[in-house]
């Protein structure tokens, strides 16, 4: 296997761009679940299952295939029980051959048939290997696996995750394909089970009319790059990837790999005994290469912070469901209340890794618009707003004219749950009053300064709410 250069220079080069890239990210679900098929419910055998599971889920949730020789990961895997939260069997569908023909005599009577029952227990005792019955599903404590990855120093890649689109060619006794989603189906499945494994979002062209105008088995078989990156286009991936399988004389499966992301391109050569060999070879490359792109590194210097303006919020709901948002991306730390004026609110956000992989993030999930960025302030002490209700002691004129008392708020922000917002059994998505309606002398006109300021001034990010 050969690559064209090392995954850090290809990290490295593809941040200068990330403003040009087209990211279009998919959710991912299930990051930190596995199946394992296993041939009993024993202690053993449950536990090397436990073992392969939580290995496979520290590889795709961190991105990095070689997670796994971390000696924090090493050490994690030999108690492997801490990190799961709940397991469960189920029984696989049986073969569709429920007995086994051993002897049958020339005159084609009395054929032997044997139960799988006896086969199994035959083959056990001979220290064959044993077809398994059950499926062991796992899942894993989310916040346990992270924590470990962050002790390693290794990344953490979130649930949105770029798409790529992959053009592949596939010669078959000397006969070359297009591989589309409806045809070559042995080798669709192989792709499914490798990107699904990583967690990789991989999708095919649909190869209709328009695409084959465009493109020709000549065209990925010659690699040609830039023709193939103009007709994924209409499809707008994050990234390209283009690959071309065939056997050699020595009947090696081979194969030839190109990842195309903004202004940088990847390309590798594998080579196995089989498709699958070279399939998973080709994905694992791919995803190392993306996730290195994408996934979160936590940074030393747990002072790095942002502050960010979000306008758009019109409703408590938004507010509550702001702040658990930040609160619940890998790239934030920790969120604090700074502010609130208007439909603006204003957070302080300390960040696992940098500014721009903060950004980054953002841009994937879409729901926080990127409106600009203006010259930063020292914060040092989060300023608790104020929530205001309708005084009960006011006289009934004061009511009519909507005036109100402020009452303080004594939670955190990221504690305000929308069910605690609703007034008169109305739900907060129905609730009439906005949060511009609140007493403009009663909230910060500007962001506090409160305390000794401490370290260089904190960038503000403007971003529009699209939730």
């Amino acid at each position: 296997m050969r690559r064209n250069s090392r995954i850090n220079w290809f990290f490295c080069i593809a941040l200068l761009f990330v403003g040009a890239i087209d990211v279009r990210a998919i959710e991912i679900t299930g990051l930190y679940d596995a199946q394992v098929e296993v041939v009993d419910r024993g202690s053993k055998t449950f536990r090397r299952a436990t073992q392969d599971a939580l290995a496979e889920v520290i590889v795709r949730v961190s991105g990095d295939s070689n997670a796994i020789d971390s000696p924090d990961v090493i050490s994690a895997l030999s108690n492997p029980d801490r990190y799961l939260l709940q397991f469960g069997y189920e029984k696989l569908p049986p073969p569709d051959q429920p007995f086994l023909v051993t002897d049958t005599f020339a005159d084609g009577s009395d054929i032997t048939l044997f139960p799988l029952d006896v086969i199994k227990a035959n083959l056990m005792a001979a220290g064959e290997e044993v077809l398994p019955e059950l499926l062991l599903k796992l899942q894993f404590d989310d916040k346990a696996v992270n924590q470990l990855l962050r002790r390693a120093g290794l990344p953490i890649w979130a649930s949105n995750r770029p798409e790529l689109l992959l053009w592949l060619g596939a010669e078959h006794e000397g006969q070359r394909q297009l591989v589309g989603p409806s045809s070559a189906q042995g080798l669709n499945a192989l792709l499914m089970e490798a990107s699904q494994r990583r967690g990789l979002p991989l999708t095919m062209p649909i190869y209709d009319l328009q695409d084959q105008a465009l493109v020709t088995i000549g065209d990925i078989w010659g690699m040609f790059t830039d023709r193939l990156i103009e007709a994924s286009d209409r499809y707008s991936p994050t990234g390209v990837l283009v690959g071309k399988l065939y056997q050699n004389s020595e009947d090696q499966w081979l194969g030839s790999w190109t990842l195309n992301v903004g202004e940088t391109s990847e390309w590798l050569d594998a080579k196995g005994d089989t498709e699958a060999e070279v399939i998973t070879l080709a994905i694992d490359w791919a995803t190392d290469l993306m996730a290195a792109q994408f996934a979160i590194v936590a940074s030393a210097d747990d002072t790095d912070s942002v502050i960010l303006e979000i306008s758009g919020v019109s409703r408590l709901a938004s507010y509550a469901n702001i702040s658990r948002y930040l609160d619940g991306l890998v790239a934030i730390r920790q969120v604090q209340m700074q502010a609130i004026q208007g439909d603006v609110l204003t957070f302080q956000v300390y960040l696992q890794s940098d500014k721009a992989q903060l950004q980054q993030s953002l841009q994937l999930d879409g729901r926080l618009a990127l409106q600009g960025e203006r010259e930063g302030v020292l914060i040092t002490k989060p300023h608790i707003p104020a929530i205001l209700t309708e005084d009960e002691d006011e006289d009934e004129d004061d009511q009519e004219r909507g005036e109100f008392a402020v009452e303080a708020l004594d939670v955190d922000a990221r504690d305000v749950d929308s069910r605690d917002v609703a007034q008169d059994n109305v739900e907060p998505e129905n609730m009439e009053s906005p949060i511009q309606d609140l007493s403009q002398d009663a909230l910060p006109q500007s962001i506090p300064e409160q305390g000794v300021p401490v370290g260089l001034p904190s960038p503000i990010l403007l971003y529009r709410w699209n939730g």
